[in-house]
């Protein structure tokens, strides 16, 4: 469910579409500011520093092909006008718990 969506990262408003049932099935570990979900606010405020720094994500995965999608489908989430940034926090939370083993490295503020 989480990555079976169509794509939306070309579209006007991004997004995925299903998004709405995303954050409907979102489960409740992830509501109201997960870690994942705190991560994810991180993203949203700051941005993505650079592609390199995918490189460094520990994936749940080793199919670079299923990193790929899942990575898209992260960022099309992230790039909706049609969710809420609470909305994208919850659900970009549960995204990422599914997609890596462990936080990716913190590197907003380092020199």
């Amino acid at each position: 469910m989480l990555f079976a969506g169509k794509r939306h990262l070309n579209d006007l408003h991004g997004g995925l579409s299903n998004e709405r049932e995303l954050v409907d099935a979102c489960p409740e570990e992830f509501r109201f500011c997960s870690s994942w979900g705190n991560y994810v606010t991180l993203i949203l405020f700051n941005g993505i520093p650079d592609l390199d720094w995918f490189s460094a994500w520990k994936w749940r995965t080793d199919d670079r092909h299923q990193q790929h999608k899942q990575r898209v489908y992260f960022l099309c989430l992230l790039a909706s006008n049609g969710l809420t940034d609470e909305e994208k926090q919850e659900v970009g939370g549960w995204m990422l718990s599914e997609m890596l083993v462990e936080f990716p490295p913190v590197i907003w503020g380092k020199k």
